[in-house]
């Protein structure tokens, strides 16, 4: 949950894992009813914002492979529209932006914007797609079914939180990357 409109409203974003989903619709209105059926028995916090929502919008989560090829001629895609990353990892946004910032580095460098487009899309793939198993990796651990799948979560998040190591190596792939060192402009 966080705040928009200048604080005036606060954008609330749940996941709720289901087997059926009906389209990739961003949005599909749902009345209230649903969200408090699917968050029942969670804490007050989350309970007041459901209670509290006045519109309401769900879409699916679909896992998707990186296009083969990012660019058609002079047009080239990025972020999501090239490489759809699931919400797990928070990066979603943070490569479109590293994308956008080496795909200028490219066409600054290139004389042939074809070369520049095939560079940029070669010098992305291989940390996108690292991002993109990422997240699929924090999805199933973040949902693990069953007593023994929480149990076996839980224990992982709570050796990472009293190891700065295990830390330490599974964000520096992550958050270790300076596109604007290693691509200047």
């Amino acid at each position: 949950a966080y705040y928009v409109k200048g604080g005036e409203m606060i954008n609330f974003i749940a996941v709720e894992e289901r087997a059926e989903w009906r389209d990739e619709s961003w949005s599909q209105a749902v009345g209230p009813d649903r969200l408090k059926a699917a968050f029942a028995g969670w804490d007050s916090p989350v309970q007041t914002l459901i209670n509290s929502c006045e519109q309401l919008h769900e879409w699916g989560l679909f896992d998707h492979p990186p296009l083969r090829s990012w660019a058609d001629g002079r047009a080239v895609l990025l972020g999501d529209a090239a490489h759809p990353i699931l919400p797990f990892m928070a990066q979603g946004a943070a490569m479109a932006i590293e994308d956008a910032w080496v795909l200028a580095h490219y066409l600054l460098r290139e004389t042939n914007v074809q070369t520049a487009l095939m560079g940029y899309q070669m010098a992305r793939q291989k940390r996108t797609a690292k991002l993109q198993n990422i997240s699929n990796r924090n999805a199933k651990l973040f949902h693990a079914a069953g007593n023994f799948g929480a149990a076996l979560r839980n224990m992982k998040l709570t050796l990472a939180d009293h190891i700065p190591a295990l830390q330490q190596m599974q964000f520096d792939p992550i958050y270790g990357v300076n596109v604007t060192a290693d691509y200047p402009l």
